[in-house]
């Protein structure tokens, strides 16, 4: 039995060979539509390269894991923490003149963008919140 090297690799091969499934079970239940049959044969071909990629090589991380040293995981970690509280920033403020523009003009375009923003937002502050607890129980 092989050991899996490149657990993203993996993830992939298994959530396209699931897509494929689904594509061609909608071939086989009446619905030959060409789109189906092209996305169906793509996604089996994307699989069995994640598949491959992810029993035979390394992933990325790892690799850079190999070659770099603490002071440039220090600039990659600082320079993503800026790259986050910027993104955050330029969200929420996005997110705040929509729902300034809305309350002002009563377009629903701005409302839709000002709550689009937000569940970003929500989604960005789960997944880092979800990371944290991560990093600290393991690490």
């Amino acid at each position: 039995m092989k050991h899996i090297k490149n657990m993203k690799s993996f993830v992939t091969g298994i959530t396209t060979i699931l897509l494929a499934i689904v594509c061609f079970g909608f071939m086989m239940i009446g619905k030959a539509e060409t789109r189906f049959i092209i996305s169906g044969i793509i996604l089996t071909s994307w699989s069995a390269i994640s598949f491959f990629s992810a029993f035979s090589k390394k992933g990325a991380a790892e690799k850079a894991l190999e070659l770099t040293d603490e002071r440039d995981r220090f600039i990659v970690l600082k320079s993503s923490n800026t790259t986050i509280k910027i993104s955050n920033y330029l969200m929420g403020s996005a997110c705040f003149i929509s729902l300034c523009l809305y309350g002002i003009g009563e377009n629903v375009m701005f409302l839709t963008i000002g709550i689009t923003l937000c569940c970003c937002l929500v989604a960005m502050f789960l997944i880092m919140l979800l990371a944290d607890i991560y990093y600290n129980k393991h690490e």
